[in-house]
């Protein structure tokens, strides 16, 4: 498993594609960081530092302390600005690798950024840490759309000069899903070794899709807000604020709260797409356009409330079973006449006993497991 943890949304950069912008500005509290590194510890997870802008968490230090007390990796996702300023901190605390983001020439990327002579910044923090940490890696990211295309190459045979330069990861822009782009990323990849990018072809999802049904494929992505709230992909807002950290006293729940997820969406768009195929897409759609509002119904039975019981009627074995738990009795009843979305069940429960919204959806799990409730399209 990946842990994505974002240290804080604070930024020293105003991006105008930033899904950070809106949010409110949080900091990642060290009363639950060493739980959350005894979690990863005993999974053998590895963890990511990303934000906003990670460096300016203001106890990084104390964090960074931490893991390395723990004796684990990190990796650090950075803009790039601070770099040069902190090389003295990760000099101590060295990440195995740094990863930044690239859009194109020195002019598209500042102008994108809104920050003009960053490039020549990012350039100069590499030329530095190539000689004074050569043993830390650098990863390029470049997200592209239409507007950038044409970089690609520029921006790979000019990163790929230093040393020090590990990958170059190149993506698609979640807006731009055209052939052309998928074609072109896929391309290139194939012409260096050293790009790599997410962008497959209709063959190799669906040996993916066979290997997550396997329970074959991983790792499995999970990100970290820094309110501690666990999210299955970047960028979703509070309703998803489901699983916290301070909840949780292992990973496999996590573990298979996501690998369920990633079995649906996997098999939901090996049947609708032809052709290339971005990976981070079609995980976000799934996560954004699908699971939120999918519905839920009562399965193959019927309820039938006596005194302060419920007896579930299964109406195949014909069978009839009682339920004194007043929570999987009220999720079953909310399902008995028509379908429920997922978040409406999770509110309506967290609202009516007063339970987290993670502990609602352990329900859902339950009852789904007994094969008490069916999922819908």
């Amino acid at each position: 498993m990946i842990c994505f943890l974002e240290l804080t949304t604070a930024c020293n950069l105003s991006c105008d594609f930033c899904y950070n912008k809106n949010f409110k500005k949080d900091v990642f509290p060290i009363s639950i960081a060493e739980k959350l590194l005894n979690l990863l510890e005993e999974h053998n997870a590895s963890l990511v530092l990303t934000g906003g802008e990670p460096l300016l968490h203001n106890q990084v230090l104390m964090i960074l302390d931490m893991i390395k007390t723990h004796g684990m990796e990190y990796s650090l996702a950075s803009n790039g600005a601070c770099l040069v300023e902190n090389i003295e901190l990760l000099t101590h605390y060295p990440p195995s690798s740094i990863s930044l983001s690239i859009d194109g020439s020195e002019l598209v990327h500042d102008t994108k950024r809104n920050a003009p002579g960053l490039f020549k910044k990012i350039v100069h923090s590499i030329e530095i840490f190539q000689y004074t940490c050569p043993e830390i890696a650098f990863n390029i990211q470049m997200t592209v759309a239409h507007d950038n295309l044409h970089a690609i190459e520029e921006v790979v045979t000019r990163f790929l000069a230093y040393a020090n330069i590990s990958q170059i990861k190149v993506t698609p822009d979640c807006n731009h899903c055209e052939q052309e782009i998928y074609t072109h990323i896929s391309n290139t990849a194939r012409q260096y070794s050293a790009v790599k990018t997410e962008v497959v072809s209709q063959h190799e999802l669906q040996h993916i899709a066979q290997k997550l049904h396997k329970g074959q494929f991983e790792p499995y992505v999970m990100v970290i807000k820094p309110n501690g709230y666990v999210h299955p992909y970047f960028g979703l807002g509070s309703e998803w604020d489901l699983i916290n950290v301070s909840e949780i006293d292992n990973l496999t729940t996590i573990e298979s709260f996501f690998q369920n997820f990633s079995l649906q969406a996997s098999s939901l768009f090996v049947q609708q797409h032809k052709g290339l195929v971005d990976l981070n897409r079609m995980l976000y759609n799934f996560y954004v356009n699908y699971w939120k509002d999918e519905k839920i119904l009562l399965s193959n039975d019927y309820i039938v409330r006596c005194d302060d019981k419920v007896y579930i009627y299964n109406t195949i074995n014909k069978t009839l079973s009682s339920s004194q738990n007043p929570i999987l009795a009220k999720l079953l009843d909310s399902c008995r006449i028509s379908p429920q979305s997922i978040g409406e069940v999770c509110q309506n429960l967290h609202g009516e006993y007063a339970i987290s919204k993670f502990k609602a959806l352990q329900y859902i799990f339950i009852a789904s497991k007994m094969k008490l409730i069916v999922h819908l399209r």
